[in-house]
């Protein structure tokens, strides 16, 4: 009890002259065996639940190392596979190393009709068309809708 709650013989002589005190002398044996009891149980609780902790934290040890060394294993294998693989690229006798782009792409060449508005924008070749930064006419008489002559309005 000394140790669990840091209580010096002094303190405990006080402890118990106020249990005296306020429980009484014939039910002090009885208050006192159940207090017993309870550090008792409670001390075992706590022993249980500190060595289920240590369980859980040896078996979460364990599992770690095993995924470590386990990884550790792949990573070795990988190494020594693409080594072995390089290895056996350069001892090819018509390895040559891979060219970016193969076969060169040539640039588009400007269609010979335009003439000299090849590289103009479209509405500079055809003057028809309308430029971006000018709005479509409008021509509502295209969008009206004729009803038939049989309706009245």
């Amino acid at each position: 009890m000394n140790a669990m709650f840091d209580i010096g013989f002094g303190e405990m002589i006080l402890l118990a002259a106020i249990a005296l005190i306020a429980i009484g002398p014939k039910q002090l044996p009885e208050v006192a065996r159940a207090v017993g009891k309870l550090l008792g149980e409670i001390k075992k609780t706590v022993g249980e639940v500190t060595s289920t902790v240590a369980n859980a934290r040896e078996e979460t040890d364990r599992a770690i190392r095993k995924v470590t060394s386990d990884l550790t294993d792949i990573s070795t294998d990988l190494n020594e596979s693409v080594a072995q693989s390089m290895n056996s690229i350069h001892q090819q006798p018509d390895a040559r190393p891979m060219q970016k782009d193969p076969v060169p792409t040539p640039a588009p060449e400007p269609i010979a009709s335009l003439g000299d508005h090849a590289g103009d924008p479209p509405w500079v070749v055809n003057p028809d068309l309308p430029r971006p930064d000018e709005a479509a006419p409008s021509d509502l008489s295209a969008t009206e809708v004729k009803k038939p002559s049989g309706e009245s309005t």
